[in-house]
């Protein structure tokens, strides 16, 4: 990319970012694990969504994930809500071309899945999150389907 300077800064976009196959069981292991991956091509794709080409780093730092990841809520027979906190840092190329790292806030997803696909909710990361875990939203009727299986 050619700088007003005239100088040239070369790079790569981190392009998009295919979507994990489902996992052969939903134990715990395999189903957060899955969750993890799922959230990292998601802020990828997201940011290439936002900044096209100019995007060369993107992804999701996962935080934590609530001691115990998996719930199971009685919603719609059954569906494994699995809640992570997240640092989505972007690193892109600005229009004028110069770059930026931008590490962003925290935040919060909620993701319930089964057999037959995921939905995903954000929620804001208020420095407590005792009342998201505690009481987690439901993704089913709140939130985003993203892929069926």
């Amino acid at each position: 990319m050619e700088k007003q300077n005239g100088e040239i800064d070369e790079f790569r976009s981190v392009g998009v970012e295919p979507y994990p196959e489902p996992p052969n069981t939903f134990d715990e292991e395999p189903l957060t694990e899955y969750v993890y991956e799922y959230e990292d091509a998601y802020q990828q794709n997201k940011a290439v969504s936002e900044y096209g080409e100019r995007a060369y780093g993107a992804g999701a730092e996962i935080l934590d994930d609530w001691g115990d990841p998996t719930r199971r809520l009685d919603i719609y027979d059954q569906i494994t809500v699995v809640g992570i906190r997240f640092a989505p840092p972007v690193s892109y190329v600005t229009r004028d071309g110069n770059f930026v790292g931008d590490d962003n806030l925290s935040e919060q997803a909620v993701y319930g899945v089964d057999e037959t696909g995921i939905v995903r909710i954000e929620e804001p990361y208020l420095d407590n999150d005792e009342k998201i875990v505690e009481s987690p939203p439901n993704p089913v009727e709140d939130g985003d389907l993203l892929e069926c299986f």
